[in-house]
């Protein structure tokens, strides 16, 4: 979903159930959030996101590119295990 705020655009939004991920330039990134909470929405910021829906998120040092994904432990096993994958 793309959304367009104070002349920027978002790239990515994630939603699932009631946990939302929010990509961009910072000042959209505001502008939603603002939007959000008039809507009476719960918010919570995180600026340090490492996890994110049982994924492992890397950033590069500037903050402008991250990895995501998620690692065969224990949980991962149990899924390929029960799927037969």
């Amino acid at each position: 979903m793309t959304h367009v705020c104070s002349g920027h655009s978002i790239k990515k939004e994630v939603v699932f159930v009631n946990d939302n991920l929010i990509v961009g330039y910072p000042d959209s990134i505001e502008d939603i959030i603002k939007q959000l909470k008039k809507n009476e929405f719960i918010v919570k910021v995180e600026d340090d996101l490492r996890v994110y829906l049982s994924c492992e998120i890397r950033f590069n040092s500037k903050r402008t590119k991250a990895w995501l994904g998620q690692s065969f432990g224990k949980f991962g096993k149990k899924v390929w295990e029960r799927c037969q994958i």
